[in-house]
Order: C-alpha cells, then structure tokens, then sequence
C-alpha cells in the first residue's frame, strides 16, 4: 500500500477532525503576505534547507551558505566552482545529516575540518569510464542509496561505490522521489519508474514523452499531483486499471500554461502547493485548484524570476531568485495592501458598511468592494471619493448611515452609497444622528458641539454651549442623551431637548455616582451600554440608579496583572482594548457561554497600531489602519505566536589574537549539524587569552530585529542580563576556572528560546598552575629546611662566641673595674687639690676685685666731688666777678690779678675733670653694653647720667657734674626711666646697680 499516501489521508483527516488545528495552518487569502526581501548578494539560488539549529542553509553559485535571520556565513565551497564557473551548485541533506552537493562536473559530500565544512568529492570513486558527466540537477535519498541525477547518467551511490543506469535513448530531464519510489522522465520516452536497477515507463507515463514536469507530489488518496511547465496540473492515479491520468483543472490554468512553471512545492502537508515560475513570480493554490495566493514583482517581490521554494518549520515560505532571496509570512494571521501600490495617504479610519471598506486619512477617503472570496489575480481596487479632499478623522455607522468627522465638515454615506457632505464650516471630529432622525446631527468638532440639521439645499446649525468643557470623545445612549470624555478625562452627561435642540442639563460623574475616580476616565458604548473605563476596572452605567458600578461581565474574569481598557465595543465578536499596564493592544472576544477569549499575543507583532479605528468584517477578517498601509487581521489563524525555537551561538572569538574559537555549529554522528556541545568539545584556553567575543542568534526570522537576547556566564555572573537587541558580548580579563556561556532569546511574541550553552575552561597562568604550586611548595620546603640548618648552624657559632666573649668581656671587666676604681681613686684626689686651689684662688682674686672696685669707686667719688668743688669755684668767681663793678681802678686791678691766679689753678682741675670722664667710659663699658642691650637708642650722656646715679649722687651732685640745673637733671633722670621701661614705682639707682 502507498504509505506517504495513507500519512497524507491520515493527516487529513486528523484537520477535519480538529477545527482548530485547521484554521492554523491556513493560508491567507485576503491581501498579500507581508514579504521580506533579503539584500543579501547571493547569486542563482537554488535550493533550501533548514537544520535541527533552526538555520537557513542555502545553495547558490557561489557555494553553501548558512543564514540565521541576521547575517550570512558561508559554510563551504566545491572544489571546481572557481575553475569552470559552471553556474549551477545544488546540495541535498540525506536522512543522516550529510551534506551532498553537486557543482559543474563534481560530486561529492561536506566534511567538517576543523571549523569549516570541506568538500569531498566522489568523483574518483566512480568507474573511470563514467566520470565525465552533464551537470547533476537533483540529488535524491533511496533508502540507504543516494542518487545523483545527471541528464546523461543516474548515478547511484552506496556503500563506497556507484552503479550507473543510462537513457535509453535520449536523455534524463528530472527525478523525483515519492515515497519509497523514484520517478524520472526521459525526453521521448515518458514517466518512468525506478524497478531493480533499471528504469520502465509507467501506464500511460508516455504521455509525458515531450511534456516537461517539474514536480510531482502525493495527493488525496492513492494519486499523484503532477506538475508540467507547459500543460498545467495532472492527477495520476496509482490504483486505477485504466484512465489513470487526468487533467486537473485550476484557477490558474492560464497562468501555467504561460510563466514557464519552475520549482513547485507542496505545502502544509498537502493542503496547498506554492508553483514557481521563471517570468509572473509565484501562485500558491489549494488542493481544490483555488488561487489563494498571487506573488510577483507587482505586489511584493523582487523578482519574477523563481529558482526555489522552501517551507521551513515557522510554515513560512522561504523564495529563492535569480540574485537573491525573500520570506513570505504565509503562515501570518495578518495580510497586508499591496505595498508596490503607492496609494499615497495615510489611513486614520475604517468602517464595513453596504459590503465596503472605507477608509478615511489624508488626504482624501477611498473605498474598495469586499469579496473574501476575491481572485488574488483581479486584486482589490481602491476608488478614491473625489468630493473628500481632506482630512478623515473618525468614522461610525449609525442606522444604515455612515458618519465620517472630516476637516472641511460632516461626511455622510447613506445605505445606496450615495455622498453626502455638510456645509458646517468647521474641523468636525465626528457627527452622530439625534433622535434617530436622518435630518438632525450632533456634532463634534474640536471646540465646541453643534446641533445640524439638514434643510431643502443646506445645512443650518447652532451651538450646543458647554462652558468650561472641552469635548476629546463623545456617544449616545439610547435615551438620545449625550455623552463626553473630557480632554481632562471627565465624564459628562448632557440632555438636549428634542423640541427646542438646547441642552438642559450637564451633569458630572465622579466618586458620588460609583465611579473609583473623578479623573482618568473614558468613554466607550457597548450595546447602548455605557461603559466608563476607570484606573482599577471597567464601570458600566445603570439608568434606574443613575450611577455606575463594575461591569461584572467582563471584569469578573479579566487576568490577574491586566488593567482592561476597552477602546471601542461593537459587537461580542472582537472587542479592542488598552493594557494599561504593559500599554498593550489586543482583542477580547465573549463566546456564547459568556467567557473572554483574549487575543493579545498575536497584537505583539503591530503594538503600535490604533485599534480605536479598526473595523471588524466577520469573524475571520478585522481591517486595521496602519499609517500607509491596511492590516488583514484573522484571528482564526494564530501563525507562531507560540512557536518554539532556540537560540544559537553563532561564534566565539578570542579577542587578544582575533582568532576563531568556534564556528557557529558541532556535528552529531560525524555528519548532523548541531548547537549542542559534548565534553569532548569543550575548549580550553590559555590564561594569555581569556578576552573572550560572543555572537549569537535565535532561530526565528518573523521580525528578527525585534528578538531580544539574555546572557549569562556561569562562573563570573550570577543572574541573567536584562533583555536587550545587542546579539554579542564581551568579556575581558576573565579569572582562571570553569565557565558556562548561556544565550536565551525572547521574540515579538513573548515566547522565550530554549537556551544555547558554551562551556570554556581557562588555564591559569604559569605562576598560578598545579605543578607551579607544587614547585613554590617544594622551593619553600627547601627553602625553609636550608633556613632552619643555617639559622640553626649559625645560632649555635654564636653562642659559642658569645660564651668566649662573655668571659673574655667579663675578665677584662673585672680588670678595668679594677684600673678604674684606683685611677678613679687618684683621680678624685688631684681633682680635690686642684679644686681646692681654684677656691681658693676665686676667693682671692674675687676679694682683689672687689677692693679694686671698692678704690675705683672711691676714685669716681673724689673725682665727682672734685669736680663739684670745681663748679662750686666757678661760680664763686661768677660772683666775685660782679663784685668787681663796685671797686675802683687799682683795687680793681688787685682784684683782678688775684682771680686770674685762681682761675688757672681752676683749669689744670679741668684736665683732672676730662680724665674722669675717660675713666667713667673705661670702667664701665660692660655696663653701657648692657644699657644698650635693653635699649640701643641711649645716647652717650644719657650712658654717663646712669654710670652717675648708680653711683648713688644726688641730683644737685650730678647737676654740679654735669654743669646742669636740677630741673635738666631730674628731666634726664625721666627720659632714662622711660627708655629703660621702668615703673614708676621702682628705684632706678637699684634697677642699675643689679645689671652691674
């Protein structure tokens, strides 16, 4: 029995079974997949394959590359591509993790050589008449053979050695591989089948003699899907008797027959197949022949030209072109406008009214006609409303009427799709109809609120005056009562009368009508509700109470950690709201037993998107504005939201000398490419190199700049880094031991990667070794043992010596003790006759001094009296002299004589009174010295004055000396007082004679 044939049934029936599970694995038939085109240089890339590392490896003319979502490495190259250039290299992992290529005239697998992947060719182990060859398309897996197929030849290699089975009349176009079976076609001959070692053409495989097929896959039940490049798509079915082949008819016959159909590929277990071609880009199709998909260079691609198709573990489709390579997000809940087309707006608004989507921006309104089921050949087109121009602000249906605020005024389509504009020349937010009524509006602009109302040919308002209050949202419930969240975000209740249109009263809710806070409220209708979301939970209004209280609803069963604010609530299908907390979007969806189903996970791809302004279609398809573009959203389809992956260290680098430590990959059984390292792996680095570079990835490529990254180093960290973009780090000087690199990634999701592991181990320095330690412990033993023995050798020499000198010092103590004790003996007895004959010849020269004191003294005294008696004459002879005018001439002249005669003895006194003076001035000049000490200002009589007082004379006695009156005196005496610093109460006769 066909066994891939029944795991497909089985497959199928396990989705019908699963609902769920079906509507995951869809494909998108609304809108385009968000594409990603790759920049990367890369030449003819013909085929893909991802590993058990979740990279990308790739084959190109330049050889095999790996790619992890961020950079390109290449892994190797054939020998021969630089010498023929043939253009053509194509690879092919066997069940055992070998890698196989095929490049020009060479065969051969890679080998891992230290960090790099070698070529090893086969070539040589063909027979030497084989090993000239056409270029090898294909390499194929037959059980424990692999079968390299060339257009000449089929090679098949197994167990060391090749067999060779050749056409049998012109040449091999492709082989394919079913199961356990392999077909292959010969131009002019047919489909044919592999049968113990030689090829047969299957029933009616004839048909395909000048037919090209390019793919042939397993389909429903025991038949084949066959794939041509000319005729389209064919059905062969394995257990019919006859008409086993028949044309299956698609939407897409057309296209097939006429793109030159290149590379197809199932998808999905079957259920879709991609079909590339080398001029209209790709078409991916349902296994009934629907179109679901149309992509070329129109709507996305870079190129028409399709040389490989891959579906890889995230159901993404991976594309391979002429000089380049895309992923398409076919698996992706959310589809995108053709993004080639330049629609040049910005999208603010949407709303699904009469089975179109409008969308209100800048700077004008555009609609398209909705088909879910649209051909993605005739895809949507877009007509702009020409009498729009402007800006659209807001949009809302209100009984078969949709109200647009525009900047020009009120925008009005009414259920014939007819356009209706307002003539309010004001920037109008949004407009409601009041009392149900076509012809009356409420409306919203950014200063004040205006009732309009339609006439014959016009517009007439007037305003709705709300003093101090600025309007940011408004609604109506369904008693025609007008509702406002404040830009101060209060909330306001006014009535209008339906009469007279003025408002007759505004109330404001706060803590008094059940709401937890006065400030920080918005506004959203659900159902003709109220609801009024609040800092710690959504309130809905009661009208019989007039106050509002907790909408149990849905509070009753939002998340711990969640803080819900509902942005807008049409409908129980998709409800959007606000996390206040995280400050993320998402939608909340009430089921029929009343329990929320929330999708937030899957809004963390678009968490900037203003989900106030989304429109919901039906349960499979939300439109959401997103600046220059228009979001698809299904929320049927969950695509990766929790995909698991792994994060890779891509390489280790040893910063110090720049060199590669390791490669990005290990080999499991010598030939599986893995991340995961065994104890024989595990480096170890020399201490002079312990600056360690990591760089790293994670495997999941849906937004792979967003993938955020954690480390860890075992050994010098504690706790793992804060999430960061950053996909390397460094570390420098690291100590000697043992380390566990760690890498986890978290991508846009929140979904975290199972962690990456580099174990390191690095040496210590040569001075900090085992053997170092052992050679410093040892070095220290000895050290220490030829310390101790000299130490101890050299204390003993010098208690030897100490003992000598001990009594030698002490022999030759007691001796000097001895010498000294009778020198000291006559010593002390000159000492006491000379000091004894100092004595007393200080007394006798001390009494020899003071007698030559006591005689000079008396010499001063007899000079001084001498001196005064001196004076005395003189002034005797003064009165005589005037005496003298009273005698006559002869007596006169008697007199005279006489008085000569006395004067000249009164002179030679003068010379005896110079002569003092001298002898003053010699013997006291130690005691002028002193004076002067204490004040060297002195002047010389003022020195002779103190030699004079300390000599005990009077002051008339000193007058008479100094030939002086005693008021001259006494005022000499002060000024010498002065300078000396006496006191008035101290003798100055004493004060001299103690400095004597």
């Amino acid at each position: 029995m066909f066994k891939p044939a029944l795991r497909i049934c089985f497959s199928l029936v396990m989705l019908l079974s699963f609902s769920i599970d079906k509507n995951l694995s869809q494909i998108k038939k609304v809108g385009i997949p968000v594409i990603r085109n790759y920049s990367f240089n890369l030449s003819q890339v013909w085929n893909f394959y991802q590993d058990e590392r979740g990279c990308i490896i790739i084959s190109t003319t330049l050889g095999l590359f790996e790619f992890d979502g961020k950079s390109m490495v290449k892994l190797g190259t054939p020998t021969d591509i630089n010498k023929d250039n043939s253009g053509w290299f194509y690879f092919f992992r066997s069940g055992d993790g070998t890698y196989y290529y095929s490049e020009g005239n060479d065969i051969g697998y890679f080998k891992l050589t230290g960090n790099k992947l070698q070529p090893v060719s086969l070539k040589d182990k063909l027979p030497s008449n084989q090993r000239n060859f056409d270029f090898v398309y294909f390499i194929h897996e037959k059980g424990s053979e692999i079968i390299f197929q060339a257009a000449d030849k089929t090679m098949i290699y197994s167990n060391e050695s090749f067999r060779i089975i050749e056409p049998q009349s012109n040449k091999f176009h492709l082989g394919f591989m079913i199961g356990d079976d392999y077909y292959i076609r010969e131009t002019g001959k047919g489909l044919m089948k592999l049968v113990n070692s030689k090829f047969e053409v299957i029933p009616e495989g004839e048909k395909f003699a000048d037919i090209k097929i390019y793919g042939i896959f397993p389909f429903s039940g025991n038949t084949l899907m066959i794939c041509t490049r000319e005729a389209g798509l064919f059905v062969y079915d394995l257990n019919s008797k006859t008409n086993r082949l028949k044309k299956f008819v698609t939407e897409v016959d057309q296209w097939l027959e006429t793109s030159m159909v290149n590379h197809p590929i199932s998808l999905q277990n079957g259920e879709y197949y991609a079909i590339g071609s080398l001029l209209k880009g790709l078409v991916i199709i349902d296994k009934n022949g629907k179109l679901i998909q149309q992509l070329s260079k129109d709507n996305g691609l870079n190129s028409n030209t399709i040389y490989s198709l891959y579906e890889d573990r995230e159901k993404q489709l991976w594309i391979g072109y002429n000089n380049g390579l895309a992923c398409a997000e076919i698996n992706s809940p959310y589809s995108t406008t053709n993004t080639k087309i330049d629609l040049n707006i910005l999208f603010y608004t949407t709303a699904y009214f009469n089975n179109r989507i409008y969308f209100g921006g800048e700077p004008y309104m555009l609609y398209f006609d909705w088909d879910a089921n649209i051909n993605p050949v005739n895809p949507q087109k877009f007509t702009e409303i020409h009498q729009s121009s402007g800006i659209s602000w807001r949009c809302k249906e209100f009984d078969n009427t949709l109200c647009f605020g525009h900047y020009t005024g009120g925008c009005i389509i009414d259920k014939y799709n007819v356009y209706h504009t307002t003539t309010i020349p004001f920037n109008v937010w949004m407009l409601f109809p009041l009392y149900h009524n076509p012809e009356k509006y409420i409306v919203h602009t950014a200063k004040e609120l205006y009732i309009a109302q339609k006439t014959k040919n016009n517009w007439k308002y007037q305003a709705l005056p709300l003093g101090n209050i600025t309007a940011s949202k408004l609604t109506l419930d369904n008693l025609h009562n007008v509702w406002i969240e404040s830009i101060q975000k209060e909330l306001y209740r006014i009535r209008v009368d339906s009469l007279t249109d003025r408002i007759t009263e505004i109330k404001r809710f706060s803590l008094e009508q059940g709401l937890p806070d006065s400030l920080n409220v918005s506004l959203v209708n659900y159902k003709d509700k109220i609801l009024a979301n609040t800092s710690q939970n959504v309130f809905c209004f009661d009208e019989n109470s007039d106050k509002f209280y907790r909408f149990t609803q849905i509070t009753n069963q939002i998340p711990k950690g969640k803080n819900i604010e509902i942005i807008k609530a049409e409908s129980d299908n998709f409800i959007p709201y606000l996390d206040r907390k995280t400050l993320t979007t998402g939608f909340l969806q009430i089921d029929k037993s009343g329990t929320l189903v929330f999708y937030d996970k899957v809004f963390s791809k678009y968490n900037h998107m203003s989900l106030d302004n989304s429109s919901i279609i039906d349960t499979r398809n939300i439109v959401i504005p997103n600046e220059q573009n228009l979001l698809f959203f299904d929320p049927g389809i969950t695509g990766n939201c929790n995909l698991q992956f792994v994060a890779n260290i891509r390489k280790v680098i040893l910063q110090i000398t720049d060199s590669v430590l390791f490669n990005g990959f290990y080999f499991e059984n010598k030939n599986i490419l893995s991340n995961k390292q065994k104890a024989s792996q595990i480096p170890v680095i020399s201490y002079s190199e312990n600056s360690i570079l990591f760089n790293y990835s994670a495997s999941f490529f849906e937004d792979y700049e967003k993938n955020l990254f954690s480390v860890k180093l075992d050994g010098f960290e504690k706790s793992w880094s804060e999430w960061s973009a950053n996909s390397e780090k460094g570390y420098t000087n690291l100590h000697e031991g043992d380390y566990v690199f760690r890498v986890k990634a978290k991508n846009i999701y929140g979904t975290e990667s199972t962690e990456a592991v580099f174990q390191f181990t690095v040496l210590p320095p040569w001075y900090r070794t085992f053997y170092a330690y052992i050679s410093y412990t040892l070095i220290l033993g000895l050290l220490t043992f030829i310390v101790s023995y000299l130490y101890s050798r050299r204390l003993k020499l010098i208690n030897t010596r100490l003992e000598n000198l001990v009594r030698e010092r002490t022999y030759e103590i007691q001796e000097k003790q001895e010498a000294l004790l009778l020198s000291e003996i006559e010593k002390n007895e000159v000492e006491s006759q000379k000091l004894l004959l100092e004595k007393e010849k200080l007394i006798f020269e001390s009494q020899k001094l003071s007698e030559e004191l006591s005689y000079k003294n008396k010499e001063i005294t007899n000079f001084a009296m001498h001196i005064i008696t001196k004076n005395d004459m003189l002034n005797s002879y003064k009165g005589k002299l005037k005496d003298l005018k009273n005698f006559e001439k002869e007596e006169l002249l008697k007199r005279i004589k006489l008085l000569i005669n006395e004067i000249n003895q009164t002179l030679n006194r003068d010379r005896e009174l110079i002569k003092f003076q001298q002898y003053i001035n010699k013997i006291n000049s130690d005691f002028f010295n002193r004076l002067r000490e204490i004040n060297p200002k002195l002047t010389n009589n003022e020195l002779r004055l103190a030699a004079l007082v300390k000599l005990n004379l009077s002051i008339k006695e000193i007058a008479s000396l100094a030939n002086k009156s005693t008021n001259a005196v006494e005022m000499a005496r002060y000024r010498l007082r002065s300078k000396l610093g006496l006191e008035s109460n101290e003798n100055l006769s004493d004060f001299l004679n103690r400095i004597c």
